[in-house]
């Protein structure tokens, strides 16, 4: 099928996009405002219609179940927040949706290169934070740790995937310096979860792309290096972490919550935003300041009720349903088309971040979650083989 045509100028757009793609984490206003382009130009268009498949009908129809649950919240004031908070998703997926069916290939891969070196700039800002003790644990501007080590784990996914693009000598260090800062990066933000994500399924892709010995032998040796110099400077998280590798964790105190309150309002749920509201066991949380159940699928459930959580589930199976559940077909897995690949553990690495953080209601997360979504969105609309 041939992509979409806009009424626009196709290099305004490709700049809004970059644009879109190079502020994560760097500025959550520039971020905010690309995204906001991106939807009022998406209003104009003539054959804006087209862009939106049933991956998108799925997420809108996740978005329809959360104002019902607004509407029939018993605590209305904190769950109407959502409206404002979560709004910039939804438009952005729709507009990104269809101006990414308006590039080429050739486009595509440039925009996931912009994404690559944006990642690995933000990842340098996040280790020159923590090594100048401006920060605890790793954070760029704006965000979180927790925010910071999902993005730069997707990242990784899709640096490791492409590292066959870096031929040239010069292209080949700088793909040891990013891939190493990146690293660095999120061992520095010090999130438990993350990392094995990023271990278990960088691996996996070490394994199917052939990454050489080499290559990794002086990644890590320079990652090595990166970490263990920001750690002098600033070892004062660390230091607590080792004494206490279980240090403000709740998770069982959480779950105990979620099985009290399972079955009171399992329909539409309590309301999005509701966790303070509640939450039945405060006092038993180490970490007063927890403000989330620390899992989508729990919070999801909870907030918006079961159909909620089976259009989340349904949009999972769907993704990997049309992409043929490449997945568990090994031979594929090593020829498929680098930026197919890359999208495939980058959705999987968001995922996984969700059973221990949020993706789906996180500012930013939420905006990389709808980039992933519009990437599958693509290829299902050109029909590419997965």
């Amino acid at each position: 099928m041939e992509i979409l045509q806009s009424r626009f100028n196709q290099k305004y757009i490709f700049f809004v996009t970059a644009g879109f793609l190079t502020t994560f984490l760097i500025s959550l206003a520039l971020l905010q405002l690309f995204a906001a382009l991106l939807f009022f130009g998406w209003l104009f268009e003539k054959n804006k219609s087209k862009g939106i498949d049933l991956l998108i009908f799925i997420v809108l129809a996740f978005g329809i179940i959360r104002i019902i649950s607004i509407i029939f919240s018993e605590y209305f004031d904190s769950s109407i927040i959502a409206v404002q908070k979560e709004l910039l998703f939804y438009t952005t997926l729709v507009a990104l949706s269809f101006y990414v069916k308006t590039f080429s290939r050739k486009d595509i891969i440039r925009l996931i290169e912009i994404f690559i070196h944006s990642g690995a700039l933000v990842a340098l800002i996040g280790i020159i934070l923590f090594s100048m003790g401006k920060v605890h644990r790793a954070q760029s501007f704006g965000s979180g740790y927790a925010t910071f080590s999902t993005y730069l784990v997707v990242v990784l996914m899709f640096i490791l995937t492409f590292h066959s693009y870096f031929t040239s000598r010069k292209k080949l260090i700088l793909w040891i310096a990013e891939t190493s800062l990146i690293i660095s990066g999120i061992i520095l933000s010090m999130g438990r979860a993350d990392i094995a994500i990023a271990i278990f399924l960088g691996l996996i892709i070490i394994f199917f792309r052939k990454v050489t010995i080499v290559k990794l032998s002086i990644t890590f040796f320079a990652a090595f290096v990166i970490t263990f110099a920001a750690l002098q400077l600033n070892n004062e998280e660390s230091q607590k972490r080792v004494a206490d590798p279980t240090t403000l964790s709740d998770r069982d105190i959480l779950y105990e919550g979620f099985f009290d309150l399972a079955f009171e309002h399992p329909l539409f749920g309590f309301g999005p935003r509701t966790f303070h509201d509640i939450f039945p066991h405060k006092d038993k949380l180490a970490d007063k300041k927890v403000g989330s159940w620390h899992n989508d699928f729990v919070q999801t459930y909870l907030e918006s009720g079961i159909f909620a959580l089976i259009l989340l589930l349904f949009l999972i199976y769907t993704v990997f349903a049309k992409a043929n559940w490449v997945i568990f077909k090994p031979k594929r897995m090593i020829t498929i088309e680098p930026e197919k690949f890359a999208v495939i553990f980058g959705f999987i690495a968001v995922l996984l971040s969700g059973l221990t953080g949020v993706f789906l209601y996180s500012p930013i997360i939420s905006l990389l979650f709808a980039f992933l979504i519009s990437l599958f969105s693509y290829f299902f609309y050109l029909k590419e083989a997965f």
